[in-house]
């Protein structure tokens, strides 16, 4: 769970901290920051913020359904990582060493990201495989509900029989 910080000082600025994460289902953090105004080539009203905010990651659902598909990790590619790295499809099929057309046909989203262009472009790139893959499956499950959501909504969802207590131990 990440979240962006936005509060106000007594300057009445908005204030903005950086993203907060935690594994541990816990976030607790105290951010400080610099608030101040500028004029004429000089800083004043200058104010040190304290902020302590705490939220148990837990507690915040994420039950609305997404209303749009979700990004093409092609599209992020040809968007974002290309341009920022100053990649081409062929410098890219190139250093990852698979042909263009494959790239391509990723980069215009008619082909997934496999498992194997995963490992590939997260060495490449230095994020991780998981990182692709999860893009992908984002946009798997979308395209999945949209298929057959109305046909999935129908299914019954089993509750876990009750378990009577055996009269013997295992054995007999």
């Amino acid at each position: 769970m990440h979240r962006d910080i936005v509060d106000s000082c007594s300057l009445g600025c908005p204030c903005l901290t950086p993203r907060l994460a935690s594994s541990s289902g816990r976030v607790s953090a105290t951010l400080r920051w610099l608030c101040f105004r500028f004029a004429d080539g000089d800083a004043y009203d200058v104010e040190i913020c304290d902020y302590h905010y705490e939220y148990d990651e837990m507690s915040i659902p994420n039950d609305k359904p997404l209303m749009r598909r979700p990004t093409h990790p092609g599209e992020m590619l040809r968007e974002d990582f290309l341009p920022d790295f100053g990649l081409t499809a062929t410098k890219l099929a190139a250093a990852v060493n698979v042909s263009r057309q494959s790239i391509n046909q990723l980069l215009r989203g008619r082909r997934a990201a496999s498992p194997e262009m995963a490992l590939r472009l997260g060495k490449l790139f230095g994020n991780s495989p998981e990182f692709w893959l999860g893009v992908q499956r984002a946009v798997d499950l979308w395209d999945a509900q949209q298929a057959i959501g109305e046909d999935v909504a129908g299914i019954e969802t089993l509750q876990v029989a009750s378990r009577s207590p055996r009269a013997s131990g295992p054995g007999g």
